[in-house]
């Protein structure tokens, strides 16, 4: 009996050290993020504040990239959205890998019938566009943060998991019947 590998933290950089691809994302990542958590020390001015006296004021000293109609800092405005934006992304993914999670793990350990319920419902989910369901049940609840969590979450998990994405390959690839401009067996 061979004993489980072990991974750490280490193995996995050593990976990644030698693909140049990574370095974008990861730099715009960190910076976004220092944005975010640095958003009351970037920001010149209240992101916030309405000064009508300054309507769509082209960028100058006192304002960088301009204001908006409502004579708001465009500058001081974008930390706070950058906070608001990686929120959103990782209160999302938290609400899928909640969901996601504990609905893999109940049908991997019951099995058959609760197995299958778990991805007929998902099936279910898959088969209504997922912009159009969106829309739907952000006019049915309350426009907040917590539903738009849960909404991303719903329909990014059910995009991305990996056994809905082998299935939807598998029954567009597999034929149902045979076409019928397709010839025949029989035929010469």
């Amino acid at each position: 009996m061979s004993t489980p590998a072990v991974i750490s933290s280490r193995d996995v950089l050593s990976v990644n050290r030698g693909d140049l691809r990574a370095v974008p994302g990861a730099t715009l990542l960190v910076a976004m993020a220092l944005a975010a958590i640095g958003a009351p020390l970037f920001a010149r001015h209240d992101p916030i504040a309405i000064d009508l006296a300054n309507q769509l004021a082209h960028p100058s000293a006192a304002h960088w990239l301009e204001t908006d109609v409502q004579g708001r800092d465009v500058f001081a405005r974008r930390p706070f959205g950058v906070r608001l934006s990686l929120a959103v992304g990782i209160g999302a993914e938290a609400v899928a890998l909640l969901i996601g999670g504990t609905l893999g793990l109940v049908g991997g350990f019951y099995g058959y019938w609760p197995d299958e319920l778990i991805v007929r419902v998902a099936d279910v989910t898959l088969a209504f566009p997922t912009l159009l369901l969106l829309l739907a049940m952000v006019a049915v609840f309350q426009a907040s943060l917590v539903p738009a969590f849960d909404l991303l979450g719903d329909a990014f998990r059910d995009a991305t998991d990996p056994r809905q994405l082998t299935r939807r390959l598998a029954r567009t690839t597999t034929p149902t019947s045979p076409s019928p401009t397709s010839p025949s067996p029989t035929s010469p």
